[in-house]
């Protein structure tokens, strides 16, 4: 997944009193289940069902599949994601998305051919920060929302894509 920190610097702006481990983990590429165990990573599914939700961007409604997951691993505090596909571009490959259950996003997302990370944001609360990324391949779009404490044991994980392509 392509990442260009020349046209992402206005949204990291807002990460500015972060601690730098947090800070690294949050524009990271690479697959946060596989960063935070590469061994056994522990996912719980906590909701996958159908809700109507706002649109993408738009004031609008929609039916979409909502999947709420909490990734442990090797953390003390978990993470927890929720993704938002509209009920319209599950056909096809993308129907595997309703029977994910325990297994990662990732394990969809960057297969080939892999989604592109179309936009992301961030917001930083008082006690966490919220990553929320849209990605996209062809027609289908998939809505991504992180939610990460920001008192947590971060300085153990490995940093895998982290600004991979930096130019000097």
């Amino acid at each position: 997944m392509k990442y260009s920190s020349n046209k992402r610097w206005f949204a990291e702006r807002k990460l500015k009193n972060l601690p730098l481990n947090l800070k690294r983990l949050l524009i990271d590429n690479s697959s946060l289940t596989k960063r935070i165990n590469k061994n056994n990573s522990q996912i719980k599914l906590i909701s996958s069902q159908v809700n109507l939700t706002n649109g993408f961007g738009n004031n609008s409604k929609r039916f979409s599949f909502v999947r709420k997951v909490e990734i442990n691993g090797n953390l003390d505090k978990p993470i927890t994601a929720v993704s938002y596909t509209p009920v319209d571009y599950l056909k096809g490959k993308m129907i595997c998305l309703k029977y994910l259950k325990e297994k990662s996003l990732a394990s969809l997302l960057f297969k080939n051919p892999k989604f592109t990370k179309l936009d992301i944001n961030y917001i930083v609360l008082r006690e966490c920060v919220l990553r929320i990324t849209i990605y996209k391949k062809n027609k289908a779009m998939i809505k991504v929302e992180e939610k990460f404490p920001k008192k947590n044991n971060y300085s153990n994980l490995p940093l895998i894509e982290c600004r991979r392509k930096l130019i000097n």
